[in-house]
């Protein structure tokens, strides 16, 4: 038996992630008298699977069915899977090996590595940014907008705020905790990029939750109806509470 943080050692997954994970049934372990958890053998391998299925990119809401599902699955059906997540690896590969190539073709002689570096990871680490205006549209082969990037020191993760959203996404868009959670998303937003926050940015950003297929496809890992919850609770929040 391992208690959560002996387990949490053994799978690299944090411990919040593994409440998580109970509470929505996906690995639910074993309680002691006191009620504390207490993980087995079997559990582990469990969360291997589902860390694999993770890799593979199914969403959480996915995997519990697949895991509902295991024991009326044939070794023929585990392997195509694996198949799937190896074609996947590989095309990612290419598409980074792309990446690299584009790069060496347009970088000059004079663009630090660093710079390149931002621009990367400033673009891709959020799917709807070309919606944005300022500064998601800035000019990268400017170094006074790359300088820009490198004094913000405070980047919002758009994925905490997300994860306890999901978590109440049951309460209702126009809840009292969804939308307190809802006023300190907003508040980060403007604390962070206030110089390139437009009046309605806000509804911008709901349209694009809503209606963005990339946006809506990297927000399903939060449910199949996120997106829908969330622009609705933008709206709402935008409204003052009147939509």
């Amino acid at each position: 038996m391992f208690k959560i943080k002996e387990f949490s050692q053994q799978t690299n997954v944090t411990v919040r992630t593994l409440q998580y994970y109970d509470d929505i049934g996906l690995l639910t372990p074993k309680r002691n008298s006191s009620g504390h958890r207490l993980y087995t053998t079997k559990d582990l391998i469990k969360m291997n699977e589902i860390l694999l299925m993770k890799q593979m990119g199914l969403a959480l809401e996915s995997i519990v069915e697949q895991l509902a599902v295991k024991e009326e699955t044939c070794l023929k059906e585990s392997l195509l899977r694996q198949e799937k997540f190896l074609e996947e690896q590989i095309k990612r590969r290419q598409e980074q090996l792309q990446k690299v190539r584009q790069l060496i073709a347009t970088t000059t002689g004079h663009q630090e590595l660093e710079d390149t570096a931002i621009q990367q990871a400033f673009l891709e680490n959020n799917p709807f940014s070309y919606h944005m205006d300022n500064i998601w549209t800035l000019d990268f082969t400017k170094s006074e907008n790359l300088q820009l990037l490198k004094n913000n020191e405070k980047i919002i993760s758009f994925d905490a705020h997300f994860s306890k959203l999901a978590k109440r996404q049951h309460l209702g868009y126009q809840d009292t905790q969804v939308q307190t959670q809802i006023q300190h998303f907003v508040q980060e937003l403007y604390d962070v990029y206030h110089d390139s926050m437009a009046e309605n940015s806000l509804s911008e950003i709901a349209v694009v939750y809503r209606t963005n297929e990339q946006a809506s496809q990297y927000l399903t890992q939060y449910g199949k109806e996120f997106p829908v919850f969330l622009a609705n609770a933008l709206d709402f929040y935008v409204g003052g509470g009147n939509t």
